[in-house]
């Protein structure tokens, strides 16, 4: 947690959801630093944009999955209080707010 603002530390220290909303935030900040460091065409830019919802839908698919039980009773009482993951949001960009896709 080095280097980041007091709040955002703060965040990852608190109440579960106010931890899943930051670690949205987090990677959805990596991930555009990482897709502007790629230095993409603005063509290639596009589709790999054009790619993240599908991959988002995958992963709330599988955090459903999850939920359901269908993947061992450990993971359905570790997820059952999530209405989103943190990870597929933040990898997509989606806005930690609206929890929708944001546009680029």
């Amino acid at each position: 947690m080095f280097g980041l603002p007091k709040e955002e530390r703060d965040a990852l220290r608190g109440e579960p959801e106010a931890r899943r909303k930051q670690i949205q935030v987090l990677i959805s900040r990596w991930n555009e630093a990482r897709i502007e460091n790629q230095n993409l065409s603005e063509e290639e830019e596009a589709a790999l944009r054009e790619k993240l919802p599908e991959k988002w839908k995958k992963g709330s698919e599988a955090l459903e999955h999850f939920k359901r039980g269908k993947a061992g009773g450990p993971f359905q009482k570790s997820y059952a209080d999530w209405e989103y993951c943190p990870s597929c949001n933040g990898a997509t960009l989606h806005d930690p707010v609206t929890e929708a896709p944001e546009a680029k």
